[in-house]
């Protein structure tokens, strides 16, 4: 990878929103706590990059805790920052200047897990605790929820797509399991239930149909037919 690739990391701070211009106050917060931060030098130096501009000044997102963040495989310059409880943000230009989205389902709350469809790249998923939203039109308007769970006190942790065949789209849960839809979200069918919660979700650059999903605890489970079976490959609790 080229050393002027744009690497991006997320700085979680103990304490969130923090200083006298926090997120939605109108201010620039020029405190180094939280936030986005970027690099031009392949990792060797890193400054935040937190500036939201608005028609009532620019604000800054440096306090905020960012529990996610994702990038558009077909648009390096594309990226998402799920925040711990202002919602959504979105850069179209490598992180020199971050936007909220249009519809007011995604600017509050917290968004958990965001990815973008690699073969529509205005087709977003966010989803905000126990509830999935899709975009069609670039963050103008998020659908009413496509998936909301039910069980108390479970949310969303990841959500992947397959770069194979985007109609698949997999989401991961707090509770163990991980949902798959075959139609973009329309439908949902339950395809994995672990012990712990499952953290992460990754899907094979070789082959989409091989599937990872990382478990609370160092867990790990492994499916090879797009989800259809799983074998735990490694279990803690054994």
């Amino acid at each position: 990878m080229s050393r002027h690739s744009i690497f991006l990391s997320l700085f979680l701070s103990a304490l969130v929103f923090l200083g006298a211009g926090c997120f939605g106050g109108g201010d620039i917060d020029t405190s180094t706590d939280g936030g986005v931060w970027k690099s031009l030098d392949a990792g060797v130096t890193w400054t935040q990059s937190v500036a939201v501009p608005s028609s009532a000044g620019v604000d800054s997102a440096a306090g905020a805790n960012v529990l996610t963040l994702a990038a558009d495989p077909s648009d390096r310059m594309a990226l998402y920052a799920g925040l711990e409880r202002d919602g959504l943000l979105f850069s179209y230009d490598g992180a020199a200047g971050w936007q909220r989205p249009g519809d007011a389902a995604l600017k509050t709350g917290a968004v958990t897990a965001v990815a973008v469809d690699p073969s529509q790249k205005c087709r977003i998923y966010a989803a905000r605790a126990e509830r999935i939203f899709r975009s069609e039109d670039c963050n103008r308007f998020y659908e009413d929820e496509i998936y909301v769970e039910t069980k108390p006190g479970v949310i969303v942790t990841a959500f992947v797509v397959d770069w194979f065949v985007p109609e698949n789209v997999y989401a991961a849960f707090s509770d163990g399991t991980v949902l798959k839809s075959a139609d973009r979200g329309d439908h949902w069918t339950s395809v994995f239930r672990g012990r712990q919660a499952v953290t992460s979700l990754i899907v094979s650059h070789a082959n989409s149909r091989v599937l990872l999903a990382g478990m609370a605890g160092a867990g790990m489970a492994r499916s090879a037919d797009a989800g259809a079976t799983w074998e735990t490959i490694l279990d803690p609790l054994r």
